[in-house]
């Protein structure tokens, strides 16, 4: 049974004075029964359960047969009118992947949103350098300082983040953000305990482009997944997955044409024309065929893993 406004404004003011925010509350999932009153956030989540005894001049509503709308129902109700509304889970990834293939295909817009891969390619190779212990810093200008030495710093640090993430996480019911949290915890374990400095080197150079199509994938796939409240997800995974579109396309695009021999592998780097990733890897024992390939066959595991992770939705969701 819905909240009348007092009840629900007296219930918010009790759980105030226990210092519980009541800014997720919702008046719509929250609840009343014959033991008192439970106060919901904006998920259904169960924030506080107020007994009537606490809450004078008020009692229990008189029993009746009227039809109910349940929990899950109004949860239900409420969800489509934001994160999970139809329209938004079916076409919000068609739509941003085609304007993605439209961007690409202009060149003002293409050379305008360039930067946009730049961020996901240097960010690939600092999330390396992270999840190895080491200091990085990735730059919008087609450059990334990462330190030789690790750093227990960045370690402690990082896993402070990832707990950050996994607590809320736990609390609320994520399952995107304990997937998260637990993956970067495994990814900084296997970094620095079991990734060798020349394994370290050629992965650093390699993951560059890998980020490109790694990251922009992780982003379109969070986009049909809850995270804790804080984060606000629920506005900003439309731009961002409007930016992962554009990324992926354009990379995808590129090495297929590259596989095909349409286009040349990119060496060199916006600073040097001797000097690159692809450079780097070639010095470490790595041929043009297996860079190709490697890059093609993480292209086709990102776009499976998507078009799986949509369909699987739209399924759980009709």
């Amino acid at each position: 049974m819905e909240l009348e406004p007092d009840l629900f404004e007296a219930a918010c003011k009790q759980a105030r004075r226990r210092g519980i925010s009541m800014r997720q509350a919702s008046r719509r999932l929250s609840d009343v029964n014959s033991s008192g009153i439970d106060l919901r956030d904006t998920d259904g989540q169960l924030l506080l359960h107020l007994p009537w005894r606490q809450l004078p001049g008020f009692s229990p509503p008189p029993l009746n047969t009227e039809k109910r709308i349940s929990l899950n129902e109004r949860a239900k109700q409420e969800a489509n009118a934001g994160f999970d509304h139809p329209w938004l889970r079916r076409w919000l990834l068609p739509v941003n992947l085609g304007l993605a293939v439209v961007v690409n295909a202009i060149p003002l817009s293409r050379w305008l949103l360039q930067g946009i891969g730049i961020w996901f390619h240097e960010f690939g190779h600092a999330f390396v350098a992270w999840m190895s212990g080491r200091r990085a810093l990735p730059l919008p200008i087609g450059w990334t300082t990462v330190e030789s030495e690790r750093s227990p710093v960045v370690f402690v640090l990082l896993l402070i983040l990832a707990l950050l993430l996994l607590i809320p996480s736990l609390r609320q019911q994520k399952r995107l953000g304990i997937v998260l949290a637990l993956t970067l915890i495994l990814l900084q374990l296997l970094g620095w305990f079991a990734l060798p400095t020349s394994g370290f080197n050629s992965l650093l150079s390699w993951s560059g482009v890998a980020g490109e199509l790694i990251l922009p994938t992780v982003l379109i796939v969070a986009s049909f997944y809850r995270l804790p409240r804080y984060f606000n997800w629920k506005i900003y995974r439309i731009p961002c997955q409007f930016a992962a579109c554009v990324c992926l396309v354009r990379t995808v695009i590129f090495w297929q044409r590259v596989r095909l021999g349409l286009a040349p592998i990119p060496f060199g780097s916006i600073w040097s024309a001797n000097h690159g990733d692809m450079n780097d890897l070639i010095a470490s024992g790595w041929s043009t065929q297996t860079i190709i390939s490697s890059y093609t066959t993480l292209s086709w595991i990102c776009m499976a893993m998507i078009t799986g992770i949509y369909l699987i939705q739209q399924r759980t969701n009709d």
